[in-house]
């Protein structure tokens, strides 16, 4: 509520945020400003409900990592860092492609999210291993969609789950966390 935050959706493969909020995929986004085939404020926009700008991905484009290793995605990312005084860049997944090892280098903390009861905790490790060979600046780990009733069943009244139930009070369901 205070800062001015910019939420980009650094998925040039299977951009996911754009559709998430309703914006359509032809509008333009990152590829299309980096491209120069558009404007920041034709990209930009302000979701209400959020609180936050967002840039979509835009046009996806035949050769995404080239586009994050330009000189020209630098650039952007530079102006962007200068406009917003928080920039939150979403990439597509560690064990994939090298598109976050690229990412990680424009920022200045990088946080790793974990999809709970989905990714091997082996997978989970080598995705901080690569990070760490690119000197990422890791902030931290992040565990999302954990269904903590189920965890509460798995390690009993040792979990300390039972004093999490309030969360339901902010909005949580059964299953915490974001998408992902």
């Amino acid at each position: 509520q205070v800062k001015k935050v910019l939420l980009v959706d650094g998925d040039l493969r299977r951009p996911k945020i754009g559709k998430l909020i309703g914006r359509e995929a032809r509008n333009p986004g990152l590829a299309d400003l980096v491209a120069g085939q558009a404007q920041v404020s034709q990209c930009v926009f302000f979701e209400e409900r959020a609180g936050i700008h967002i840039l979509p991905a835009g046009t996806v484009p035949p050769n995404p990592l080239e586009l994050l290793s330009s000189r020209r995605f630098e650039e952007v990312i530079t102006k962007l860092r200068d406009a917003f005084d928080i920039v939150v860049i979403d990439s597509a997944p560690l064990q994939l492609v090298s598109d976050a090892q690229v990412l990680s280098q424009f920022a200045s903390s990088v946080i790793y999210v974990v999809k709970a009861d989905s990714t091997p905790y082996q997978v989970a490790t080598n995705g901080i291993k690569k990070l760490r060979r690119v000197d990422a600046p890791i902030l931290g780990v992040v565990l999302n969609q954990l269904d903590l009733e189920k965890a509460e069943k798995y390690y009993g009244e040792y979990s300390g789950y039972r004093s999490y139930k309030g969360y339901k009070k902010y909005g949580y369901s059964k299953t915490y966390g974001a998408g992902g």
